[in-house]
């Protein structure tokens, strides 16, 4: 009799097991990155972490420093430049009024992600010679940095995955 129980207790393993299995074909992780990186809040988190750099350390996702075009620089945007006594800045950081960094929204599709912003036009007036275009500038003010994007996985995206493990392996 208790060889029935041990052979009971194996089919409910085996079943737990093939539900696991079934489960696990179901979860796509490309798939769940996209949804993952769509929430508003993760959104939030990867811009705060451009926005620090580029406030903290005036410095490109590509390593270079942030400057200002000498002949179109204005006045009225003291900002922008490193010579700001009032801000105590070493650096340019794009922040005047807080508005560009306010505007910016992070576009995420299955292949590309990008940072869009309505306040872009104002800001490059003042970058012209060292970016190509609008766009051009928010390119490579949002590109990451390889440690931000290990830190954007480490920190935002695999707790979420193993949060969903966790639930998958829960039978």
């Amino acid at each position: 009799m208790p060889k029935l129980n041990i052979l009971k207790s194996m089919d409910q393993i085996i079943a737990k097991l093939e539900t696991i299995k079934s489960r696990m074909k179901k979860y796509n992780p490309k798939v769940r990155v996209v949804e993952i990186l769509n929430d508003p809040n993760i959104q939030f988190a990867i811009i705060q972490i451009i926005q620090e750099r580029i406030y903290n350390q005036g410095v490109l996702g590509e390593g270079t420093k942030l400057k200002t075009d000498s002949a179109r620089y204005q006045s009225g945007q003291a900002a922008y430049s490193k010579r700001n006594p009032k801000r105590n800045r070493t650096h340019v950081d794009l922040y005047i009024t807080g508005d560009f960094y306010d505007s910016w929204q992070l576009k995420i599709g299955r292949q590309v992600s990008v940072i869009t912003s309505n306040e872009i036009n104002k800001v490059f007036e003042n970058f012209q010679d060292t970016f190509a275009s609008p766009k051009d500038m928010l390119d490579k003010i949002s590109t990451l940095t390889r440690e931000e994007i290990d830190a954007i996985s480490k920190e935002l995206i695999m707790p979420i995955i193993e949060n969903d493990i966790k639930e998958l392996l829960n039978v």
